[in-house]
């Protein structure tokens, strides 16, 4: 009987792990494509840490995957000058980011000063949102 219910539980414990839908994945991968490599050098992040962030829903707090969600974001022009993330600028790059998600996220961390923390956190907050 404990095999059967420790079992049971392990089945809900996998089927219910949140994921990305894969129609959104392949469209942030063709969005990130041209600069993907470059901030992975740039911030000098674990490529496995990257992709298990937006594959796996890890987010272990490591200063190159910090590095990196700021070039992400710098990519994609939505840090502002004064260093605040512009949540309305993700969903207008960002097509299947809703505006309700970004501006969530953005309002949420924008209180953090460093831009890296910020990024990070914003990227955490999206990526958790879009899995539901």
């Amino acid at each position: 009987m404990r095999c059967f219910i420790l079992l049971t539980i392990l089945c809900v414990v996998v089927v219910a792990k949140k994921r990305i839908p894969a129609v959104k994945l392949k469209q942030w991968e063709r969005l990130i494509k041209h600069f993907k490599e470059e901030c992975i050098e740039k911030s000098k992040a674990d490529a496995t840490l990257v992709d298990r962030m937006v594959y796996e829903l890890e987010f272990p707090e490591n200063l190159g995957l910090k590095r990196y969600w700021k070039c992400t974001h710098n990519h994609f022009g939505v840090i502002k000058g004064n260093g605040e993330i512009d949540g309305r600028g993700i969903s207008k790059r960002i097509a299947f980011v809703l505006p309700r998600i970004s501006l969530k996220c953005a309002t949420e961390y924008n209180k953090i000063k460093n831009v890296n923390d910020k990024a990070f956190e914003n990227a955490k907050c999206i990526i958790n949102e879009l899995a539901g």
